[in-house]
């Protein structure tokens, strides 16, 4: 079974958005727009249920598409708290798996669990 097939099969998104459709609230539709809605998946943030209406307001704003100065700015935040994250963070903790994994029988109970969290 492919990874995360739950969220194509026992979605609440996609009652949710058969609901919108039978009420007319949904009024972009169509495959497409379905898909992307179904296929969006960071939307488990969003909650359990994401109703069409929501997400695909913003999808078709096209103020949601322009370059502008201020969304270059938050772009190159996030690129960059990345990115010393991961610098600073993950290659040095990263750099205990492969000694854990060599010499797994010689580890203590310690030396085991900061193998498994890095």
């Amino acid at each position: 079974m492919p990874l995360g097939i739950s969220f194509f099969t026992f979605t609440l998104t996609q009652i949710g958005y058969l609901i919108d459709c039978k009420q007319g609230l949904a009024k972009q539709r169509g495959l497409l727009n379905h898909l992307l809605l179904v296929t969006f998946f960071p939307h488990p943030i969003a909650g359990a249920i994401l109703h069409n209406r929501e997400m695909m307001s913003q999808v078709s704003d096209p103020r949601t598409y322009r370059i502008s100065s201020d969304s270059i700015a938050v772009w190159l935040g996030i690129f960059s708290l990345g990115r010393l994250k991961k610098c600073l963070i993950a290659d040095p903790v990263g750099a205990f798996v492969p000694k854990g994994f060599a010499h797994r029988a010689r580890l203590s109970l310690f030396g085991t669990w900061q193998v498994v969290l890095s």
